[in-house]
């Protein structure tokens, strides 16, 4: 992926992640830049955040998809699948 092509990503996840509870989408914004760190080159798409919520859809943009299951387990979100993010509620 090209910068600006990273950059439009982020731009359109920082609508989704910032619509959630501020934790939770704090945590969300962790995971996005755990996944892109150290040359990881892991890029998702966050997508149908719930409002308010802890909740959060992605699909795979670019990258191993079992980086995102397993960063999303060692930053302690609550449920995590294959499209599915989870953060505790508390």
């Amino acid at each position: 992926m090209t910068k600006e092509e990273i950059d439009k990503l982020y731009q359109d996840n920082l609508k989704q992640f910032t619509s959630m509870r501020r934790g939770a989408g704090n945590l969300v914004k962790g995971l996005l830049f755990e996944l892109q760190d150290d040359n990881r080159n892991t890029y998702i798409t966050l997508r149908d955040a719930v409002p308010d919520g802890f909740v959060v859809f992605y699909d795979m943009k670019q990258g191993d998809p079992n980086l995102v299951l397993l960063v999303a387990q060692t930053l302690g979100f609550k449920s995590w699948d294959a499209h599915r993010l989870e953060v505790h509620s508390a």
